[in-house]
């Protein structure tokens, strides 16, 4: 038997359960497929970064602007989903603090120097596990278990397969496997994703 969403999401990390929860919000029947085995976000620190994620991939400073305005979405974004949003910030206990906080400074992220590093009120996060668990409960969002081994699609609507014979159809898929399966992505028909 098959389902026809308004989207799926394949993935139910953070970044799928979050687009998921948005849509979902948003009036859209939204389905999630997912193996539900462990993956990154499961296992994360929850960690909302902009200024130490700035500073580990040595960004412009254009990019940095990004992950600050990105960053602050999340306060919105907790409220309307339930989520506990902990402002609590971050400590850097890399080499030559001092340079990092040049380099931070540099990108207009607040910090200072610490006795055994530095430290910036910027980074924030969330608690992974029960965000997950909050954002699987929104209202018109379903979470499936079952591993995707088929992608195809036409000039209307997607076509997923399911390793256990379960089909959906949907004119929108979103990927957020954290890494695309090659062989997920190989039998493809379309190049991108709507």
């Amino acid at each position: 038997m098959a389902s026809s969403p308004d989207v799926i999401v394949i993935g139910a990390g953070v970044l799928g359960l979050c687009t998921a929860a948005e849509l979902a919000a948003r009036g859209h029947a939204v389905t999630v497929i997912d193996p539900g085995s462990a993956n990154a976000s499961s296992i994360a620190a929850g960690m909302i970064a902009p200024a130490l994620e700035s500073l580990l991939e040595d960004v412009t400073a254009e990019r940095a602007a990004l992950l600050k305005r990105a960053r602050d979405l999340w306060p919105d974004f907790a409220e309307t989903h339930g989520l506990t949003l902990l402002r609590e910030g971050a400590d850097w206990r890399g080499p030559d603090s001092e340079a990092a906080l040049v380099r931070l400074n540099a990108l207009g992220f607040d910090a200072r120097l610490t006795p055994i590093g530095l430290t910036t009120p910027e980074d924030w996060r969330i608690e992974v596990a029960a965000a997950l668990k909050a954002l699987a409960r929104t209202p018109g969002l379903t979470v499936v278990r079952g591993q995707v081994v088929r992608l195809t699609g036409d000039a209307r609507r997607w076509r997923v397969d399911a390793n256990d014979g379960r089909v959906w159809f949907s004119p929108s898929v979103v990927l957020a496997t954290g890494g695309p399966s090659p062989r997920l992505l190989r039998r493809s028909r379309r190049s991108a994703v709507s």
